[in-house]
């Protein structure tokens, strides 16, 4: 019922109210000209809520508290009168207003005052029927199961067992607890015995008598046609079809019916896709012949609708249409398009079904509805597609290659070799460069940061680098839905990280931000701190992810910076200073200098003091003169230069 039609139907009951004043000299007020100030009421999960409002009349706040509660108002006004009589009362006291539905007020305690007053009675019942229904706290007259039920607050008028068919009849009997004996049904409106209660039998019978059967069993939704405009009829609610609609409620509902009057139905606006079941409260997107379930008023405004305006309709109507799946997140802009992500009032396409499935939480392919032309309208269409974490794309007629992140980048790889070593298959989807555009371009390159750790490639996995980024590399950062689609199990890095790439027996040390290649095993171990560490083979393409730096040089060699004339002996991972050539000469060393760069020597710790003619080669002291080592025991104070054994081999010390 619209609120004109509670007000009319108010207006019929009482033609004259008597008036004056009652026991207690306060006015004499009918229910059809009662107004009172509202109360605002915050939302919960029973109700919308209600903002309170100066000079509302009974009808307005029934109407709207049935609205907020999801509540037939005939139900409300059924109670006022088996309640207190309201609905018909030509002459109602005051008090009676204060406790009009009983609402807090059981039959053998005082009424609580925190529902005292017309407002808070309606509210207060309208939402406790609610509470009744959700079955949490309420459950011993459980729907769908027989129960004993008194007749009379005195138990000793004794109980029968009662079938409570739905949750309406379990909310009735929470609301008055007691069923009518065979006196009190005998007696009609009239008087039982003394253990009769009569609040279910008058319940049943004002709204039987006004508003017909409690039982609906056929459908009374219907199109009507008034001059040339066509009409939804469902609920007593008349809606007036729009052309986008037509076609939804044609379908389901028929072909329109000429009528010459609509004025026994309340105005409900406009059709829409968003329709309700005034029953239960399920509200629905009604397309493709289907109502599909929104979870929650969230996602009703994410789909540009709001639970507040929607097409009332009446159970049976609502369950002619049929349900299908429940809404999502995701729509599509024509029948069998391409499906879009609602993201705030954009809609960003979906490459395929294994991008709908990851927008989706990596769950089932998501279902998508249609979005109506004036719902469309109000949402901006990205040219952007959004593709399946993991996935390399191209634009048409291009040969760049790029992984599409999921926070709108695309890194340019630079050999599928290494797609194939982070685990990743050659597999690429081109598409028109517009639907690239305005990502942000970056590197795809051979450290990855996950999670605020650092993996690096190790044949189809990534292994997490447990001491930090040792390499000295600029990470390429993924988000974490690309970082979900790979393998971060490969084996941990627990030293420095060593690659080798497939053709090569070179060992490379990533370092600096470079590769260097490691001339010797000794070397190797020293740097990996004492012991030979794993070597990660890579393929030869990956070699193009990584910048490539100075060999390690070969010990027992001499080197000397760019640009400078100091010479040292590499010895290991260290350079010793050489002071001369007699010193060289002595020690069978050939004047042979390679140069390196500062950058390349500036890793190497340089020892002092210099080298000398007495060396140490695995404990055992040594002269040397013209290349012959003499085993010695030198003089005390003699500076004695100690060899690493890799240099002594070099410079055949024995």
């Amino acid at each position: 019922m619209t609120e004109a039609q509670i007000q009319a139907f108010f207006n019929s009951k009482v033609s004259r109210c008597l008036g004056g004043t009652d026991e207690n000299g306060k006015p004499i007020v009918c229910l059809k000209d009662f107004k009172i100030t509202s109360v605002t009421r915050p939302a919960d999960q029973y109700c919308s809520g209600y903002s309170g409002a100066a000079n509302e009349s009974a009808a307005r706040i029934i109407y709207r508290v049935s609205q907020a509660c999801n509540i037939n108002p005939q139900v409300l006004i059924v109670m006022l009168q088996k309640e207190q009589g309201l609905i018909t009362h030509t002459w109602p006291s005051a008090w009676r207003y204060n406790i009009a539905l009983g609402q807090g007020c059981p039959d053998t305690a005082p009424c609580d005052p925190n529902y005292i007053g017309f407002f808070h009675q309606i509210y207060g019942a309208a939402r406790q029927m609610q509470i009744y229904m959700e079955g949490r706290w309420f459950q011993w007259y459980a729907p769908g199961k027989t129960w004993n039920i008194l007749y009379n607050p005195n138990a000793n008028c004794g109980s029968s067992p009662v079938y409570v068919a739905n949750k309406a009849t379990s909310a009735l009997y929470y609301y008055t607890p007691y069923q009518p004996n065979a006196a009190a049904l005998r007696a009609g409106y009239g008087t039982g015995d003394g253990c009769s209660a009569y609040g279910n039998r008058n319940f049943y019978n004002y709204f039987t008598d006004w508003f017909g059967s409690t039982q609906q069993t056929q459908s009374s939704g219907q199109n009507l046609r008034l001059g040339t405009d066509i009409y939804f009829v469902s609920a007593g609610v008349r809606y007036h079809v729009t052309p986008e609609d037509w076609p939804e409620y044609q379908a389901k509902f028929g072909a329109y019916r000429q009528v010459t009057s609509l004025s026994g139905y309340g105005d409900g606006g406009s059709t829409s896709r968003f329709v309700r079941n005034s029953s239960t409260g399920v509200i629905a997107y009604f397309d493709g012949g289907k109502t599909h379930r929104f979870a929650s008023c969230d996602l009703v405004a994410a789909w540009g609708g709001a639970c507040a305006r929607v097409v009332q309709m009446a159970d049976a109507d609502f369950a002619r249409i049929g349900a299908g799946p429940e809404m999502t997140a995701f729509a599509r802009v024509a029948a069998n398009g391409t499906v879009h992500r609602i993201s705030g009032k954009t809609l960003i396409p979906l490459y395929d079904a294994a991008a709908r499935i990851a927008a989706n939480g990596g769950k089932v392919d998501p279902y998508a509805a249609v979005m109506t032309p004036s719902l469309r309208s109000r949402m901006t269409i990205s040219s952007q597609f959004q593709f399946a974490p993991g996935q390399f794309v191209s634009a048409n007629g291009t040969s760049e290659v790029y992984l599409a992140t999921q926070d709108n980048r695309l890194l340019h790889l630079p050999s599928w070799d290494l797609a194939q070593d982070i685990g990743l298959s050659r597999t690429k989807v081109s598409v028109p460069a517009a639907n690239l555009n305005g990502r942000q371009k970056g590197v795809f390159g051979a450290l990855l940061a996950c999670g605020g750790k650092f993996y690096l490639p190790s044949g189809a996995k990534l292994s997490v680098l447990n001491r930090g980024n040792v390499t000295g590399m600029t990470p390429t950062s993924l988000d974490a839905a690309t970082c979900g689609r790979l393998n971060l199990t490969g084996t941990p890095v627990a030293t420095e990280s060593f690659v080798r790439f497939q053709g090569s027996d070179a060992v490379l040390h990533v370092t600096g931000g470079v590769t260097r290649h490691v001339v010797t095993t000794a070397q190797v171990r020293a740097l990996a701190g004492g012991t030979y560490p794993p070597i990660v083979q890579l393929r030869a393409g990956s070699a193009s992810a990584f910048t490539a730096g100075p060999a390690y040089m070969q010990t027992g060699t001499l080197v000397r910076s760019d640009g400078t004339a100091e010479v040292y002996l590499v010895d290991g991972l260290s350079l010793v200073h050489l002071p001369s050539w007699e010193v060289a000469t002595a020690l069978g060393i050939p004047r042979s200098v390679r140069v390196e760069s500062v950058a390349a020597l500036s890793t190497f710790e340089r020892r002092s003091p210099g080298l000398t003619t007495f060396v140490l080669c695995n404990n055992v002291a040594f002269s040397a003169t013209g290349g012959t080592f003499t085993k010695v025991t030198p003089a005390p104070g003699t500076v004695v230069t100690a060899l690493t054994p890799e240099t002594c081999a070099a410079l055949n010390i024995r």
